[in-house]
């Protein structure tokens, strides 16, 4: 996807607009959803962004990279320590489940 590489290149402007072409046409694309919240944290824009990083959870609670970092990351800076805490710790439940299973 061409908005990625552009994310990579710090052209969030440009990527932006392609992340929300790709929305407009399929609101459910966690990559485009994930895209766009990570901008939307950049901008410090982060209820947003949270928003956003909550519907990719919801769409795809399996997804890699884990969303729930991102949800971390927006309620630290929106001062709700426990609740990123939460994330954070939840994230790393999933992530050993998945990926080191007993």
């Amino acid at each position: 996807m061409i908005a990625i590489l552009q994310l990579g290149n710090r052209n969030m402007d440009d990527a932006l607009r392609l992340f929300d072409a790709v929305l407009k046409t399929k609101p459910t694309n966690v990559v485009a959803l994930m895209g766009k919240a990570r901008i939307l944290y950049a901008r410090r824009q982060y209820v947003q962004a949270l928003r956003l990083f909550q519907d990719v959870l919801r769409y795809n609670p399996q997804c890699v990279p884990d969303p729930r970092i991102g949800i971390g990351l927006c309620l630290w800076a929106l001062d709700q320590k426990e609740r990123a805490k939460a994330a954070w710790e939840r994230s790393l439940e999933v992530v050993s489940q998945h990926f080191c299973p007993s």
